[in-house]
């Protein structure tokens, strides 16, 4: 994983290009999929612009790799539990409702993608959901420092199908026409 995000200079630059962020797509997945009782794991929670609404409703955990996102995450939301966390390693001994990530698990290579799959899938209750967000292309790009893999829905079913089911996967615009992949998937 880059140190992009350990950086305090590279990371409060992350967070100006977070600014405005309209959180209201999740929203609306989480209200259809996960009910206010689930227990969610939120992978890569960066600044915490969906913790800010997932903690209204939901009883959530936020991680990031970065110990400067981990700090500030605790600082800002000290109520709830925050780990400092690696999404292939996933070392947790709790079992979940819910994973969700938004536009994190773009940064791993797809043997790293396909690990950080099989340690969600340990890490859900029975029935658990994922809901993840990925960049739309078949291509990988290097982006201030940060590498980028973008992903083809068929790639994503295929690393997903022999242990989830998915319930729901199509592109969406977030700044381009139809740039991004929503999917939500549920363990066998």
């Amino acid at each position: 994983m880059s140190e992009f995000y350990k950086n305090e200079k590279t990371a409060q630059q992350y967070i100006q290009m977070t600014e405005g962020y309209d959180p209201s797509l999740m929203q609306a997945l989480f209200s259809k999929w996960i009910k206010t009782t689930d227990t969610i794991l939120e992978l890569g929670s960066g600044p915490g612009r969906d913790l800010e609404w997932i903690t209204t409703n939901y009883e959530v955990e936020g991680s990031d790799y970065s110990p400067f996102f981990v700090n500030l995450l605790k600082e800002k939301f000290p109520a709830i539990p925050v780990h400092q966390m690696d999404a292939t390693a996933l070392e947790t001994d709790k079992s979940y409702d819910a994973i969700f990530s938004n536009k994190v698990l773009h940064h791993l290579e797809h043997d790293q993608l396909a690990e950080a799959l099989q340690q969600q899938w340990k890490a859900l209750k029975p029935g658990g959901k994922l809901l993840h967000t990925f960049w739309w292309g078949a291509h990988e790009e290097e982006i201030m420092e940060l590498k980028f893999k973008y992903y083809e829905i068929e790639d994503l079913k295929t690393l997903l199908e022999e242990q989830f089911e998915i319930l729901e996967i199509y592109r969406y615009d977030e700044i381009e026409e139809k740039d991004s992949i929503i999917v939500v998937a549920q363990k066998k």
